[in-house]
C-alpha cells in the first residue's frame, strides 16, 4: 500500500537483518541523508561510539552518498566503527531498510519537510532528529520521536540510548508517528514540488 507516495507494505525484517549482516538481537537505526556538509554526520558517529559500548554489536545504516563519504569513512575508522556503521550509499529500498530498523536517525534539516522523516513516519518508526529546519514542526517531542540541539553529541548519545533501552516505548512511538502520518496526510499541500504543513496541522 501507498499513501502520497509513501511505501508502507510488509517487508521480510530477519530476510533483510541477516543480508546486512546484523548480529541476532543487535540494535540496529538507519540515517538515510546526503553526505555533504557532514557536521551532524560526525557528531552520530562520535554518539554511535558510545552506543556500541554500551550494546556491542548495535549498528547503523547510513545510507546516501555526497562529496563528504571519504571525510565520513575516515571518521567511522578512527572510532573503530567499521563494522557497526554500514555506509551503504544510494539505495532504492530505503522503505525495506527502515521496516528492518528498530528507529530512525535524521542529521539533515531544510526549510521543507524531509521526506525522509515522513518515510520513517509511513513505517511506523520513531525518529531521533537534529531540532532545526522544519523538523521540530513534524516530530512531537517524546510522542512521535526526540529532538537534540545540532552538533550536540551528548544529547544524541542520550536520545539514541533511551530508544535503544526501552523498545517498548520506542516501538509506542513508532506506532503514534505511523497515526499523526496518517492524520497528516490528508492535510499536506503539495507546494512547487515539496511536501509542507505548519505546526498547527500536526495532530494532537
Amino acid at each position: 500500500m501507498k499513501a502520497w507516495g509513501f511505501e508502507s507494505s510488509c517487508h521480510d525484517v530477519a530476510e533483510i537483518r541477516r543480508v546486512l549482516e546484523v548480529p541476532e538481537g543487535a540494535p540496529l537505526a538507519s540515517c538515510a541523508a546526503r553526505l555533504v556538509n557532514v557536521r551532524n554526520h560526525r557528531a552520530l558517529i562520535v554518539a554511535w561510539r558510545r552506543i556500541a559500548d554500551i550494546w556491542p554489536g548495535a549498528t547503523l545504516l547510513l545510507v546516501g552518498d555526497g562529496d563528504g563519504r571519504e571525510e565520513i569513512e575516515a571518521v567511522v575508522k578512527a572510532h573503530r566503527l567499521v563494522r557497526e556503521v554500514r555506509l551503504l550509499g544510494e539505495r532504492s529500498d530505503i522503505a525495506a531498510l527502515l521496516a528492518a530498523s528498530d528507529f530512525h536517525v535524521l542529521v539533515a534539516h531544510a526549510d521543507g519537510v524531509s521526506l525522509t522523516l515522513m518515510e520513517a513516519m509511513a513505517a511506523g518508526k520513531a525518529s531521533v532528529a537534529i531540532a532545526a529546519g522544519s523538523n521540530p514542526e513534524v516530530i512531537v517531542e517524546g510522542r512521535t520521536g526526540m529532538l537534540v540541539p545540532p552538533g550536540d553529541v551528548h544529547a544524541l548519545a542520550a536520545a539514541i540510548a533511551a530508544l535503544v533501552q526501552d523498545p517498548f516505548t520506542a516501538d509506542k512511538m513508532g506506532r503514534e508517528a505511523r497515526r499523526v502520518f496518517e492524520a497528516l496526510i490528508g492535510s499536506c499541500t503539495a507546494a512547487d514540488g515539496e511536501m509542507t504543513m505548519s505546526s498547527a496541522e500536526v495532530p494532537a
